[in-house]
C-alpha cells in the first residue's frame, strides 16, 4: 500500500487530495481459508468520567451497555489449476453503545409529572415571569397545541417532553447544567465483502476482475431532537468494480488497460412519533412534523441558557443524501530504454451525482421561552 500526497504523477489523477496505490498478489494452486469472531461488552468497562460525574445519570446507567461484535471469513484457491484463481471474503460488525445514545437536556425547573393545564401556567409564570410581554399565564390562556405537546406519552408510556429529575441547575459554578437524562442505545451495522478473479490467460497476459461491497446502516436516537420519538437512520454504502488487463508485448514494454465503477450513496431519514395535524399543528398539507426550538428552556430560575429542540427542524440535515456513480477506464504502457522509463497513455472518468433534498417540504417553529411555547407565541422575523 502506498498513499501519495502530492506530487503524482498524471497517470494517477489530476484532482487534488491523497492517492493510494494498492497491489495485491495473484492466487496459487493451493487452498487457504481463516474464520475469526470477536466479542466486545462493557462487563470490564469502568464508568465514563462525565457519566460517574454526572449525578443526572441513575447508578444503575453510570457503566452504559457497550455490545461490539465482529465476525468474519475469507476463502481463496485454485477454479482451474494454474489458469484460473478465485478469493472472497466477508466480514460484518454489530455495535450497540448507550453512551453515544443517551439525551442530556435541560426541562423547565420543577417540571413533574402533574400536565394540567393550570400547574404548567403557574410553571411558566414562575420561570420566565408571564410571556415577553409581560403577560401572565392562565389555565385558560394555554395553546391547546403546546399543552398536547407537554401531556403527550410516548408508547413506552414516557412523557414526550421528560420531567425535572430534582437536579439544582441554580448555581452558576455548577459544572452540571442538565435536570433531565432520556437513556438509548444508539445502533451502527457494517456489512463487508471482497470478491476476486485472477485469470492466467498466457504467460504474457494476466486479466484480473475485482469487487467490493459495503453497506453501514446506523441509527441514533437524539441525532438532532433532545427528546425521544424522533430517531435517525443513515443508509450509507458503497460498491466497487474493476477490471484489470496486463500484457507484456515485447520485454521491454508492458501495456495496461484498466476500467473501473464506484457507486456511493449517504441518506439521513428521521422517525417522528406523531404527525403535525395529530396535535393541531398547521403544515399546509405536509405530515412532517416541524422542529420545535425554545431558545431559553429554563428562563429566569438559572443562569445558563439552555436551549431545548423537539425533533429535528428544516434547517438540520435529515432526509437528505447524495448517490454518485463513477466510471473510469486508462490505458497505459510502460517502455523502457535503456536508462529511461517512458509511460505513456491516456484515461477517461464520467461522475454522476445524485442529490436528493427534502428539507424544502419540512418546517421550524422558534419560539423563545417556555412561556411563549405555552402562549403558543413563536418568533417572528420581518
Amino acid at each position: 500500500v502506498r498513499v501519495n500526497t502530492s506530487m503524482y504523477d498524471a497517470q494517477q489523477g489530476a484532482t487534488s487530495g491523497a492517492h493510494i496505490d494498492i497491489s495485491t498478489g495473484a492466487g496459487n494452486n493451493n487452498l487457504h481459508g481463516n474464520f475469526y469472531s470477536y466479542r466486545a461488552t462493557n462487563a470490564f468497562n469502568a464508568a465514563p468520567f462525565f457519566f460517574k460525574q454526572d449525578p443526572n445519570i441513575p447508578t444503575s446507567q453510570k457503566v452504559p451497555e457497550l455490545h461490539r461484535w465482529t465476525a468474519g471469513g475469507a476463502l481463496g484457491g485454485p477454479l482451474v489449476k494454474d489458469k484460473l484463481f478465485g478469493y472472497a471474503a466477508y466480514q460484518q460488525l454489530h455495535v450497540s453503545d448507550q453512551e453515544v445514545g443517551i439525551s442530556r437536556l435541560a426541562v423547565p425547573i420543577g417540571l413533574s409529572d402533574d400536565r394540567s393545564a393550570g400547574t404548567l401556567a403557574a410553571l411558566g409564570n414562575a420561570t420566565n415571569g408571564g410571556t415577553d410581554n409581560g403577560v401572565l399565564l392562565t389555565a385558560g390562556s394555554l395553546s391547546p397545541v403546546a399543552l398536547k405537546l407537554m401531556q403527550y406519552k410516548l408508547p413506552n408510556g414516557r412523557f414526550l417532553i421528560p420531567s425535572d429529575n430534582g437536579t439544582n441547575i441554580t448555581n452558576p459554578n455548577s459544572s452540571v447544567q442538565d435536570n433531565a437524562v432520556i437513556p438509548g442505545t444508539a445502533y451502527f451495522f457494517s456489512k463487508q465483502a471482497v470478491a476476486d478473479l485472477d485469470w492466467n490467460a498466457s504467460k504474457k497476459d494476466i486479466l484480473s476482475a475485482k469487487y467490493y461491497y459495503q453497506h453501514d446502516p446506523s441509527a441514533n436516537p437524539f441525532s438532532y431532537s433532545y427528546v425521544d420519538g424522533f430517531k435517525q437512520h443513515v443508509d450509507a454504502g458503497s460498491q466497487v468494480v474493476s477490471i484489470n488487463n496486463a500484457v507484456a508485448l515485447a520485454p521491454s514494454l508492458d501495456w495496461t488497460q484498466t476500467f473501473g465503477f464506484v457507486r456511493e450513496k449517504a441518506y439521513s431519514t428521521n422517525d417522528q412519533p406523531f404527525p403535525p395535524s395529530s396535535i393541531g399543528i398547521n403544515t399546509f398539507g405536509f405530515d412532517t412534523f416541524p422542529g420545535i426550538n425554545i431558545g431559553n428552556i429554563l428562563g429566569n430560575a438559572s443562569p445558563f441558557s439552555k436551549s431545548l429542540n423537539i425533533g429535528p427542524s428544516a434547517t438540520k440535515y435529515s432526509f437528505t443524501g447524495v448517490f454518485q456513480n463513477r466510471w473510469q477506464g486508462a490505458s497505459n504502457a510502460i517502455w523502457i530504454k535503456g536508462r529511461h522509463n517512458v509511460t505513456f497513455g491516456g484515461s477517461y472518468a464520467y461522475t454522476q451525482l445524485n442529490v436528493r433534498n427534502q428539507r424544502t417540504d419540512k418546517g421550524s417553529i422558534t419560539v423563545g421561552t417556555f412561556s411563549d411555547l405555552l402562549a403558543g407565541t413563536p418568533l417572528t422575523s420581518t
